[in-house]
């Protein structure tokens, strides 16, 4: 047993292996030198319960083969969810039925092959992509009790929010140094009717079989949070998982409830007897520790909440973690303190109560001085990045550059924490984040004319001819003359997508560029090919084109219509688009 290991005391329930290791290394302390080998000892040996599946090791690169009829590749790589869907005005009732469906396939993994594995496209918006997609592979939708690699279930992310392919691996091994449930993680080659799909990282689903595992079993429910918190009027957009009864869902909106109280500070006690809070503190600075800006504390989203079954508090488990450890923060408010975040309700209550303020941050720096060994984990960044090697793929090109900043994030985050956690306690001054959602701004139609080029034109402005309206805020858009060119997609996500971009001059330096893209096989003539988000990409900026959206950057859902088209040099292209324009509220 580690010495100083934590030991269940009266009251309080018995935790899971990584809270153990947590609280004895607290206690006692752990040197650099075993620092990750108890990390990696824990991930690779299964201290919870069980012999650990081969497929999380970490001694090699795994090689994932799936093999399924072509039709249904090309259907899985095509499916996406209603953008406007999931986040337009009816979000707050609920999430969207299921974008992805099942195919029927075989999945190999290293040389142990399972037939009659459901495979699904995985993805909400960062990671949705036609040529890699995320996939997720479920064992025994068509044999039950069946498993792969000896779990019911199995993720494999394709890193498309991370070039270096090593982040969510390292973030989860922190988390759970941290004393927090987190998935386990390795790296695997992905290989999809012989198409070398390159570097995903294998994750395990945070389902049943997890949280029975790390919080015991009859827990009272499982829910995923994506871009929602606890308020009254957002409960519904929490995801029930499976297994999970309606009623178990009442503790959420009692959190809701103790949070929403505007009339005097939220009763800490009662919030207390509803979310074990110790374990939260330690959840909230793991996320600051390793920056996941994506997640709950900063952006409320990639998490889930279970409610243990030993007592009916909620405890929170880590999701999405490729965007930390040095990934570029992009909903990070202004002027945030790098020693915390709160812009979830539950945070920012209890970084604005004293008490609770001092004991999030000195957990934060205990967790900086017993978790955060940058030598070992330098150590492992290596070793991840020589799994990776060459295996190089479409959008790759910044690994190595991704690579080195986590590195350097790495070398440099004790000193950043330090300097704030070393002074008094910085106020955090951002207001509560409004609802995420889409508003309708307006309509947009376009009758054109013009050729396809692989280049783009010498002038814009005089290039083929446009008829264009665009309505916003019931007001219809000037402009003096339009332009409109199309051409081959230029996104590494969209190798095979062809763009109509139009262009106006609305007046001195300011244009208004409406421009959708379609997959080349929808780009025939005489066809009408949906335009949207997931439909390639569909948007309107307005503004100065070196410099922000001044005017406003909108989403276009609607119809391309194409009377004439091709993809040879010189082959016509004309037709009618028809879009409604969505803009996204959101604010950092």
């Amino acid at each position: 047993m580690l010495r100083g290991a934590w030991v269940a005391r009266p009251g309080r329930p018995a935790r899971g292996p990584a809270d153990a290791v947590f609280r004895g290394w607290i206690g006692a302390g752990v040197g650099a030198s075993r620092w990750f080998a108890l990390v990696l000892g824990f991930a690779l040996a299964g201290i919870a319960g069980g012999a650990e599946p081969d497929v999380f090791s970490r001694d090699r690169l795994h090689e994932v083969r799936v093999t399924l009829p072509a039709a249904d590749w090309d259907a899985l790589r095509g499916e996406h969810p209603d953008f406007v869907a999931q986040l337009g005005p009816s979000r707050t009732n609920g999430r969207p039925a299921r974008a992805y469906q099942n195919h029927r396939g075989t999945v190999e993994i290293d040389g142990t092959a399972v037939a009659d594995v459901a495979v699904r496209k995985k993805g909400f918006i960062g990671s949705v992509s036609r040529t890699r997609p995320s996939l997720n592979f479920e064992a025994g939708v068509y044999a039950e009790g069946r498993t792969i690699a000896g779990l019911a279930k199995l993720t494999a992310n394709n890193n498309q929010q991370d070039p270096s392919a090593i982040r969510q691996c390292l973030a989860y091994d922190l988390f759970r140094a941290a004393g927090i449930a987190a998935p386990r993680a390795s790296l695997a080659r992905v290989v999809v009717n012989g198409a070398d799909l390159g570097i995903y990282t294998l994750v395990e689903p945070v389902d049943r079989r997890f949280v029975a595992r790390e919080f015991g079993p009859d827990g009272g429910g499982l829910w995923e949070g994506t871009l929602t918190d606890f308020r009254p009027e957002w409960l519904r957009m929490f995801e029930a998982k499976s297994g999970t009864r309606k009623p178990a869902g009442s503790v959420l909106g009692e959190v809701a409830a103790v949070l929403a109280r505007t009339n005097g500070p939220p009763d800490l006690e009662e919030l207390g007897r509803l979310v074990d809070l110790d374990r939260f503190v330690s959840f909230w600075a793991a996320e600051v520790l390793v920056d996941h800006w994506d997640g709950y504390a900063n952006n409320l989203n990639n998490y889930f909440v279970h409610r243990r079954g030993s007592d009916g508090r909620l405890v929170f488990v880590p999701w999405g973690a490729d965007s930390c450890l040095g990934a570029r923060g992009a909903f990070v408010p202004p002027g945030a303190p790098a020693s915390v975040r709160a812009t979830g309700f539950l945070p920012r209550r209890l970084y604005a109560d004293a008490a609770w303020r001092e004991r999030y941050r000195a957990r934060l720096r205990a967790l900086l001085d017993m978790a955060w060994k940058e030598d070992a984990i330098a150590g492992e960044i290596s070793r991840l990045d020589a799994l990776v090697g060459t295996n190089v793929w479409a959008g790759s090109a910044g690994r190595k550059a991704a690579v080195r900043r986590t590195r350097d994030f790495v070398r440099g985050r004790r000193k950043v924490l330090l300097r704030e956690l070393d002074a008094p306690a910085m106020e955090w001054t951002a207001p509560p984040r409004a609802l995420a959602v889409l508003t309708e701004w307006g309509r947009l139609t376009a009758s054109f004319s013009t050729t396809y080029r692989r280049s783009f034109p010498v002038n814009w402005f005089t290039n083929g001819t446009v008829d264009l309206r665009i309505e916003l805020d019931g007001a219809v858009r000037p402009f003096v003359q339009a332009g409109v060119a199309s051409g081959p997609g230029f996104d590494a996500r969209q190798t095979n997508d062809v763009w109509v971009t139009l262009v106006a001059m609305r007046g001195i330096g300011g244009v208004q560029v409406p421009a959708v893209s379609v997959p080349r096989s929808r780009f025939v003539a005489g066809g009408d090919a949906r335009v949207g988000f997931f439909d390639g990409s569909a948007f309107l900026f307005e503004g100065i084109p070196t410099g922000p959206a001044d005017g406003g950057f909108g989403f276009l859902d609607g119809t391309l219509h194409l009377d004439e088209a091709g993809v040879a040099e010189g082959a016509a292209v004309k037709g009618r688009l028809e879009a409604t324009v969505w803009k996204w509220n959101f604010k950092p």
